[in-house]
């Protein structure tokens, strides 16, 4: 955590947005996936201070609400960038996203 920041209290639920790269290999070829993503279901756990003096934020789920991520595919990690910065205004679009074999199910259905 950087100075400044309020931090949550215990027991309280986080959303955290983050950007990452995801590298495939098909037919020989690379290709590189940028990742706009949110985590959801966090609840703080505990804070530790780091000997730098920054706080850590350690946090866990429940058996009923497990973490969970998800995520929005981009070529570029300017695009990815811009996504995850404003993830938060359209959250439901992640946390409403069909997992990988629901979405599949639903196709073979047409």
């Amino acid at each position: 955590m950087k100075a400044g920041y309020n931090l949550p209290e215990a027991g309280s639920k986080l959303d955290i947005t983050f950007i990452s790269k995801i590298e495939y290999t098909m037919y020989g070829q690379k290709i590189s996936v940028h990742t706009a993503n949110l985590l959801s279901n966090a609840i703080v756990k505990q804070f530790e201070e780091n000997e730098d003096g920054s706080k850590k934020i350690l946090y866990d789920d429940t058996d009923s609400q497990p973490m969970y991520i998800s995520y929005m595919g981009f070529k570029t990690i300017d695009e990815a960038k811009k996504e995850m910065s404003t993830i938060m205004e359209h959250k439901e679009r992640y946390t409403d996203a069909l997992t990988f074999n629901e979405y599949m199910s639903s196709k073979q259905k047409i």
